[in-house]
Order: C-alpha cells, then structure tokens, then sequence
C-alpha cells in the first residue's frame, strides 16, 4: 500500500512539474516576388501591390503567436528581357507605401541579368527600416492593409530608349514568433 502512494506521489508530482507553462520560440521565413511588366518608352513607373491578408496567409502562423519581430533579410532582382526591348540597362528607385523616399535608391539593373536574381544595391537604411516597421504592422493586426511597392526609372545608360522586359524584386522577410504552450516534458 505504502509502495502505490509513493509511486503515486511520485507521478503526481511528476505531472505537476511538467504542466508549468513554456514559452517557445519559432522563426518563420517567407519570401515574396514583386513583379512589374515594363513596357514603355522612356520613363516608366509601375507598381505592385502587397495585401496583408495574403502575405499573412503564406506566414500561416498560429492564431495565439506572440510576435516578437519581423526582419527583411534580403531583396534581390532580375530582369527577363522581352523581345521588342532595345534599352540595355534600366536605372531605377524603389519605393515602398507613401514614403516619399525610395528604399532602394539608382539601381542600375542589366537588361541580361535574367537567369538568376542578384543582391539589390544602394539600399537606403532608413526607409528599409519603415518599410519593416509596416510588415510589422501587416503580422501584428493587418495594418496597413496593403503596401503598394512602385519602381520608377528610364533606360540606361540613354535614357529614352523602348524598355519592354519584366523585372521581378524578391523580399525575403523572417518573422519571431512565440507560442506558449502547458505541454510538459
């Protein structure tokens, strides 16, 4: 009789200790690709147009994450010529919602580099960081509810010149998550 109390106490406690609540933490990446069609002469600016609910969908995280931060690590382009184009480059800005600064600033893009993305250059530190500060928005409660993501620029290095190709921007975006959770161990 002493021996089942023990052994009973013992798992007693044991499922006590292990019933305290836990905090996990997860990291979940997605990437997105912005794509525009180009096809003007001279001057262009097109946009694309991110919707939370959708890139909310694609994180599919759980409805009782608390998020701990969303981070941009990285945007990269490319280009897929079409066959009318004759511009050889495009120099263009980048910008993301109503800020009037561009988050990526006189991006020189090859109108041949379609194979594979490259790194995006002259990123501008401070409109990244309000361009995450607006993704934090999209994960935390789906405000704003869209971020418009607009490119405007001209052929290079003769500005002018028939641009028609397809340039696709991919962000890739991590958001920390924690779950907590009375699942003992």
């Amino acid at each position: 009789m002493m021996k089942t109390f023990i052994i009973g106490l013992l798992i007693g406690m044991t499922l006590l200790w292990g019933c305290e609540p836990s905090t996990y933490t997860f990291v979940n990446t997605v990437t997105k690709d912005l794509e525009y069609t180009v096809d003007e002469t001279g001057a262009f600016s097109e946009t694309y147009t991110l919707f939370a609910d959708d890139f909310n969908k694609d994180l599919d995280l759980p409805e009782d994450a608390i998020i701990r931060g969303v981070n941009i690590e990285s945007f990269a382009i490319k280009s897929n010529p079409q066959t009318e184009n004759e511009a050889s480059a495009v120099k263009m800005n980048v910008y993301a919602g109503t800020e009037p600064d561009p988050f990526a600033k006189d991006v020189t893009l090859p109108v041949n580099l379609y194979l594979n993305y490259r790194a995006m250059p002259n990123l501008v530190t401070a409109a990244v960081n309000k361009l995450r500060d607006q993704l934090y928005g999209f994960v935390v409660d789906n405000d704003p509810l869209s971020i418009v993501f607009r490119i405007e620029g001209d052929s290079d290095p003769v500005p002018g010149e028939r641009i028609y190709l397809i340039i696709k921007i991919r962000v890739t975006i991590t958001v920390y998550y924690d779950v907590e959770s009375d699942i003992g161990f």
